[in-house]
């Protein structure tokens, strides 16, 4: 039967040899890798994109609706124009017929 001390060292053991070497410097990736380099261009390139996409596309709710209130007393206005100016020409007309 297994002693209960010996499956953790076992464990650490196994680990210990499958894990790298912290102590080694890190090794750098090579820049001449032309895949390697579009996939990052690309990436940046959406993360940027989205980065100016992405607050137009929340902001343009607040803008619609702004645009929508202006047409509507863009509207009214023309109606109480129009409204005035046959106001204006009826009494002429009226007293001209008279």
């Amino acid at each position: 039967m297994l002693n209960e001390q010996d499956v953790p060292e076992a464990d650490e053991e196994r680990l210990a040899e499958q894990m790298p070497d912290p102590a080694a410097p890190p090794q750098p990736v090579a820049d001449d890798d032309p895949v390697l380099n579009t996939i990052t261009a690309i990436g940046v390139g959406l993360i940027v994109i989205g980065g100016f996409l992405i607050p137009e596309v929340l902001s343009t709710g607040h803008t619609t609706g702004a645009t929508r209130s202006a047409k509507i007393q863009w509207e009214d206005r023309q109606r109480q124009l129009e409204q005035a100016y046959r106001e204006a020409e009826t009494p002429a007309d009226d007293a001209a017929v008279d």
